[in-house]
């Protein structure tokens, strides 16, 4: 039985001169610090890469072209600095666009992507009002993130060294086999398990992206 694939909705991975030319527009806007540049930045990235300003940032860094685009050594941004514009543009997607905040930097909006949703358009709102530094931003944040750890975030990550177990036992069970017989019933949900992990893996790194500053 032949299998065949859905055709898939994303766009087709970017060509050599279109990443080219995706780059030079990155670089023009890196050269700014404003708000509004790093703005333009995520939502270029998530157009070019997601297919429509309507998906998700993680769905866009997800994409082979895209980590293609963050491995070039002519991008004047890093891979992590990348990834934050992106967190960026969809803190503004969500919240209102870089005008609604006359006295947050991009710094500012990077300190809040640690957060989850539902605390995100709080401190937003808060250091605006407020006026806050970076410094105090974060400050904040630290505070609140030590008294806020609880059972759901121990879940999380108990559940991902489970992963991390089972996922190098079964690396280790690829790596001993060149063939494996399976029937189409089977192929077919493993092909959903890779989808569905590509999806967790392309989240997970956009919530570790922010963090990035501190291995620094």
């Amino acid at each position: 039985m032949r299998l065949v694939s859905r055709p898939s909705k994303a766009p087709p991975s970017l060509d050599a001169q279109k990443i080219a030319e995706v780059i030079r527009r990155i670089n023009a806007l890196s050269r700014q610090t404003s708000l509004e540049a790093v703005h333009a930045i995520g939502a270029l990235v998530v157009r070019e890469f997601a297919g429509d300003v309507a998906r998700s940032g993680a769905e866009a860094t997800g994409r082979a072209s895209y980590r293609k685009l963050a491995a070039r050594g002519d991008l004047q941004l890093s891979a992590s600095a990348l990834c934050r514009a992106v967190g960026v543009y969809a803190l503004c997607v969500r919240f209102g666009g870089p005008k609604t905040w006359r006295h947050l930097t991009p710094s500012h909006l990077q300190e809040i992507l640690v957060l989850g949703l539902s605390r995100q358009e709080e401190f937003l709102r808060t250091a605006e009002d407020e006026r806050w530094t970076v410094a105090r931003l974060r400050a904040e944040i630290a505070q609140k993130r030590q008294r806020r750890v609880g059972r759901s975030d121990r879940a999380l990550v108990r559940n991902l060294r489970r992963l991390k177990l089972v996922t190098e036992r079964a690396s280790t069970d690829l790596t001993a086999t060149d063939t494996v017989a399976l029937d189409a019933a089977t192929v077919i949900e493993m092909r959903e398990t890779v989808r569905l992990l590509e999806q967790f893996v392309a989240k997970l790194k956009a919530l570790l992206a922010p963090m990035a500053r501190v291995e620094g």
